[in-house]
């Protein structure tokens, strides 16, 4: 195998593996921003019952 031959070679071999680094990097990304939705989506209603349980121990706990 030639040096130009075994040079191409390895050239695209990069290429194929920074094309899978780039769509695992995109996929990673797109989870990320899921589980901070999930996350900003987990302290809203924690502040919301957190209201409730601190309105309920200082007015006190109505009936159901």
């Amino acid at each position: 195998m030639t040096e130009l031959r075994r040079a191409k070679l390895w050239r695209q071999a990069y290429r194929n593996e920074l094309e899978l680094l780039d769509d695992a990097i995109t996929a990673a990304r797109v989870r990320l921003a899921d589980l901070e939705d999930h996350r900003a989506h987990i302290v809203k209603s924690l502040g919301h019952y957190s209201e409730i349980i601190e309105r309920a121990e200082t007015e006190g706990d109505p009936p159901c």
